[in-house]
């Protein structure tokens, strides 16, 4: 072995390269790196390209995926023929329809619309708050240009309510993608939005409530399309019972009404609650009356109790009554003596005034010479002049300044 060999076998087993010969050339191995890349990216698909954030061609682009997301399953049947049973007047189609107990059903075609869209109207009626209203339902379906026979379908529909209460403040979006795995496999995906055309303080539960029947809606749908998928004859069966079914109640007429169940009866047993509600009544406002008098005898005691027990007699208040009541009675007394000689004063102003009456006409009916020799009458005197001037020293009496 030369010395040159020996020095790159040192420094090849202490892994440094070698300071006194350079490494050959390796141009084959370069040539066969190059040539495998070009294969990798001549042999590549087109798609690749493409971001795997972006949908594939035979997808919508999501953008119309909000709200509630109410199904997602595989079918497998073919794509066109999971859109016929879905979204035509089909078998399937009027079957799920009278599973859901809507009657009345009407549909129309498949039509051109703007935009290169199509449109297409459900209608039907059915039962709520339990069979005591009924609704009528308005469903229009739109096909988006994206749609693609044998590959996508996208599908937009708006439900809207008529007849029932808070009927006009809301409506439900649904959104339909239906797009194919294969030629005997297809993906149904839905999503439901609850709108409110104005706002209202009961949101939340016309959001639960619309979200509760949209689930159940949709969960039937599931739940049929895997049984007619699985045995088809069994559930057209299972179909055309139902649909016998409903035909037969509805033309079976009414039962003949026994004779217990007579319009008398029913009239005597309507009579018979009414009095028993009118005597419940009764007896309420004789227990209202009662309890409201309770009410104010015991409150009246509970007062009685707290003046007993709360109030003490003041000595100083005790003497100013009994000095009050004193000085009213003198008042009185006084009040009664002048009330006597005003009485006095005004008959001796009356008698005084009948003798002056009788004198004057005595002197009229005398001749003039014999005025001086016969005597007046007599003035009666009733009460004394000593009497009324000791009436009138006292005073008048005073003023009341105490209270009885």
């Amino acid at each position: 072995m030369s010395e040159t060999e020996e020095r790159r076998h040192r420094s090849r087993s202490r892994g440094r390269p070698a300071s006194a010969a350079p490494e050959p050339p390796v141009k084959p191995r370069r040539r066969w790196r190059a040539r495998t890349a070009s294969a990798l990216i001549s042999s590549a698909p087109a798609t690749s390209k493409r971001p795997s954030s972006q949908p594939p061609a035979e997808d919508c682009d999501g953008s119309e995926h909000t709200g509630r997301k109410v199904i997602s399953t595989e079918v497998p049947i073919g794509i066109d023929q999971l859109f016929d049973m879905l979204f035509t007047n089909s078998e399937f189609f009027q079957s799920f329809y009278r599973k859901l107990k809507y009657y009345d059903v009407s549909t129309t075609d498949w039509k051109e619309g703007e935009n290169g869209c199509k449109t297409r109207t459900n209608r039907f009626l059915v039962d709520v708050m339990g069979k005591t209203s009924t609704s009528t339902v308005t469903e229009d379906q739109t096909m988006l240009p994206i749609s693609k026979p044998g590959k996508l379908y996208v599908i937009n529909a708006e439900v809207k309510n008529a007849g029932v209460p808070m009927a006009d403040l809301f409506y439900t979006t649904k959104h339909y993608c239906i797009h194919r795995i294969s030629s005997k496999r297809t993906k149904l995906d839905a999503w439901c939005q609850t709108k409110f055309r104005k706002s209202t303080l009961l949101k939340g539960f016309i959001e639960r409530t619309a979200n509760e029947g949209m689930e159940e809606h949709h969960n039937t749908l599931e739940q049929m399309l895997t049984s007619w998928v699985q045995s088809p004859d069994r559930a057209r069966q299972e179909a055309a019972d139902d649909q016998r079914g409903q035909s037969a109640a509805a033309d079976t007429p009414a039962p003949a009404r026994p004779p217990s169940e007579a319009p008398g009866a029913g009239r005597g047993l309507l009579l018979l609650v009414l009095a028993l509600t009118l005597l419940l009544i009764g007896l309420n406002g004789f227990l209202y009356v009662r309890l409201s008098r309770l009410g104010s005898q015991t409150e009246l005691l509970l007062h009685a109790g707290l003046l007993q027990a709360g109030i003490r007699p003041d000595p100083e208040l005790l003497d100013r009554l009994t000095s009050v009541k004193e000085q009213n009675e003198q008042h009185r007394e006084q009040l009664a003596r002048w009330q006597q000689t005003v009485r006095s004063a005004a008959q001796l102003v009356r008698q005084s005034e009948a003798t002056l009456t009788q004198l004057q006409g005595w002197m009229d009916e005398s001749p003039e010479g014999k005025i001086g020799l016969e005597e007046p009458p007599e003035v009666p005197a009733t009460l004394s002049s000593a009497a009324v001037a000791e009436n009138v020293r006292h005073g008048p009496p005073p003023s009341s300044v105490g209270v009885d």
